[in-house]
């Protein structure tokens, strides 16, 4: 016959109990404190996930600025975004990273200037002015240095914004080695954004250039999407009726460009 097994005693039986109780109470403080750890990242994936799914432009602007409000912590995210096959996806994933400043952001921002989407390249390459970032900004200077780079321009557009010393020495060398056209456009638009006093010599010599701008500078660009969007917006808007029929006015020529970026750094209107 078997032998039976002792009956713990009331003492033993209370702490069993208590080791089960304890034992489960610290099972929920550690899923908890998972839930905490995880909470962020997971809560990235699922706004990520609803914004490529999302048809309806209020939701999309929803589940953007929610990635938006994580700031560093939606670079996971937007790198999965930058990964999909549309490239209206991959515009938000670059957008996303304007609000990021880590090391993974500006990885992510300069692979996204090899995007074979325009307003991809364009939207990381603003992405990359925000970030004031010393190794972003000499990782720019080095691309615009050269020209066969299809990414010059871009590069040229991008220290237009962030300005600094080295960005406007970088931008009077390129100008000084007459880029091609593209690039000139940016160089020149660049210069005059940041008020570079050193490039008024190089810009007057630019009024004899009457070559037609093959697009409108990046910063123009991004002008008329603002003001299409002003115009675009609710009826009720104060600003509508102001807008109505205006449009913008942008140089068609180097010359004009430069004429203007004249104006932005003298301040006289009559160049």
């Amino acid at each position: 016959m078997s032998e039976s097994r002792p009956v713990p005693s009331p003492q033993e039986a209370e702490r069993r109990a208590d080791r089960r109780m304890y034992a489960a109470i610290g099972g929920l403080v550690i899923a908890w404190a998972l839930v905490l750890v995880f909470r962020t990242p997971i809560q990235a994936r699922y706004w990520a996930w609803q914004l490529t799914r999302s048809d309806e432009s209020n939701w999309q602007r929803h589940y953007f600025h929610r990635l938006a409000s994580l700031q560093d912590a939606c670079a996971p995210a937007a790198g999965s975004l930058l990964r999909h096959a549309r490239p209206e996806v991959r515009r938000n994933g670059a957008t996303l990273l304007h609000y990021a400043r880590t090391p993974e952001a500006r990885r992510l921002l300069l692979a996204g200037l090899s995007d074979p989407d325009a307003g991809v390249r364009e939207a990381a390459a603003m992405g990359l002015a925000v970030n004031h970032d010393a190794e972003v900004q000499e990782a720019l200077c080095e691309i615009l240095a050269d020209f066969r780079s299809p990414n010059a321009a871009l590069a040229a557009a991008a220290l237009g914004r962030m300005g600094g010393d080295r960005a406007s020495a970088a931008l009077l060398d390129a100008l000084n080695r007459e880029p091609p056209l593209e690039v000139k456009a940016e160089v020149i638009d660049g210069l005059g954004q940041i008020r570079v006093a050193e490039a008024v010599p190089l810009l007057e010599a630019a009024l004899r250039d009457d070559r037609p701008l093959p697009a409108p500078p990046l910063s123009d660009r991004l002008a008329q999407g603002a003001f299409a969007a002003l115009l675009t917006g609710p009826a009720t808007a104060p600003s509508a009726a102001r807008l109505a029929g205006a449009e913008l006015e942008l140089p068609a020529t180097i010359s004009a460009l430069a004429a203007r970026s004249l104006r932005l750094i003298t301040g006289q209107g009559g160049l």
